[in-house]
């Protein structure tokens, strides 16, 4: 394809390509002159276009996007050096300068490579050579400017009670103490275009599988990992490379053995209960996932594992509301009527519930505070909160309910909020 249809196909298809709000973006980075360089590349029904664009790093990132034509049908296939990586502003700015005219900068002009090259691919032929279907599994080392780069992966659990895990694949140096430190995403740069060329065979598969996979919303590189397939690759990629969660010096993660999953009821201290989960033979830290179907990570013993329980049940008992006393007794008159309720232990007995209604004590706590000011003094400072003692139970000031309650023992006590009398105290 030449640059003249290229540029034809991507003025009809840009806006069905790229969504709205990242051209908006693009066009701002044309406006203000941060595309420095652009580089076409020719292909058989295809063709590339890379550019070189100033964003918010000290050194320009390098957005690239290839356009391939299937008949009436157009695909777009980009990448950036940026952490958003793909159909980012920087590749919506690279195509907005070329379709508006923008020609290249002769001093910065990107210097495309000499001849065809098979990159990843070799590495992938190379797998399938018959000594290396059955070579042992060391992840890759390579040289790079007299320090070791080792392929990892970095995870992250994702946001809400039951969450997703996150991965994505980096470059790991080892530390001079031991360990792994100085991750890196790995992706194309500038400095090193075609990183994929140094993985070996199964490495390359691996990340291969891991960057197919929807991106995580959080953003940050990261892929989600929440399916059967999703479990498979988790465990591939614990058996095989240094994998560690947030960052390095937490220490590397195991897969570990599978575990039970327990429910039962927790007593609060407003004289509710409420459905939990927790992992058998695990540490109170231990945090319940869900990838295909439930995994635990035991902080402790660096250990993730699977979780044998339902998905459907552990959700269910996550949505659950608290538990009133006085909701004990109808709750268990209906218990037959639900199938899924079967598996659950039941709660507690209801609590005996004492109303107390009584005038309130003011009652002030002091405390001081170490603080520094903006000249960098140190000094104490002394806070004061006010609260109200109603008959031996202390509550505060703020949030003020009418009636609040208060597990004490055995019993709930109820308490009839004065607020008239809170307030005059207050002032």
């Amino acid at each position: 394809m030449d640059e003249i249809t290229f540029r034809q196909l991507l003025s009809r298809h840009v806006t069905s390509l790229l969504d709205e709000r990242t051209l908006a973006k693009g066009a701002d980075y044309v406006r203000r002159g941060r595309v420095l360089a652009t580089h076409y590349e020719p292909g058989k029904g295809e063709g590339a276009l890379i550019g070189k664009v100033k964003g918010t790093a000290p050194s320009p990132y390098v957005a690239g996007m290839r356009l391939i034509s299937r008949g009436k049908r157009i695909e777009l296939d980009s990448y950036c050096t940026c952490p958003v990586e793909v159909d980012c502003k920087h590749v919506a700015a690279t195509a907005l300068f070329v379709m508006r005219g923008g020609m290249a900068n002769p001093a910065l002009e990107i210097a495309p490579p000499a001849g065809p090259q098979l990159g990843p691919w070799k590495q992938w032929l190379e797998a399938l050579q018959p000594h290396a279907l059955h070579a042992p599994v060391v992840s890759a080392v390579v040289e790079t400017k007299g320090t070791e780069r080792v392929v990892g992966i970095a995870l992250r659990i994702g946001s809400g009670a039951l969450p997703i895990l996150n991965a994505q694949a980096v470059w790991l140096t080892p530390g001079k103490r031991g360990g792994f430190v100085s991750p890196r995403p790995i992706k194309a740069s500038l400095d090193d275009p075609a990183p994929w060329a140094v993985l070996r065979g199964d490495e390359f598969r691996m990340i291969a599988d891991l960057r197919m996979r929807t991106p995580s919303i959080e953003g940050g590189g990261y892929f989600d990992l929440h399916d059967v397939a999703g479990e498979a690759l988790l465990e591939e990629l614990l058996a095989t490379l240094p994998c560690y969660l947030d960052k390095p010096s937490n220490g590397l993660i195991k897969l570990g053995a599978r575990h039970a999953l327990r429910i039962g009821w927790i007593a609060r201290d407003d004289g509710t209960q409420k459905l939990a989960l927790s992992v058998d033979a695990a540490a109170p830290a231990t945090r319940l996932l869900r990838i295909g179907g439930l995994w635990y990570f035991d902080p402790a013993a660096h250990e993730i594992g699977r979780v044998d329980g339902e998905t459907r049940l552990a959700e269910a008992v996550l949505r659950a509301p608290p538990l009133l006393p006085e909701q004990v007794p109808l709750l268990m008159a209906r218990w037959h009527e639900a199938p899924l309720l079967a598996t659950l232990p039941k709660p507690d007995a209801a609590a005996e519930i004492e109303r107390r209604d009584v005038s309130p004590i003011p009652v002030l706590t002091l405390r001081a505070l170490a603080l520094t000011n903006i000249s960098g003094v140190r000094y104490q400072a002394g806070l004061v909160r006010l609260g109200f003692d109603y008959g031996g139970v202390r509550v505060p000031m703020f949030p003020a309910p009418a009636r609040e309650r208060r597990r004490v023992g055995d019993r709930v006590i109820e308490i009839v909020r004065d607020r008239a009398s809170e307030v005059a105290a207050s002032e």
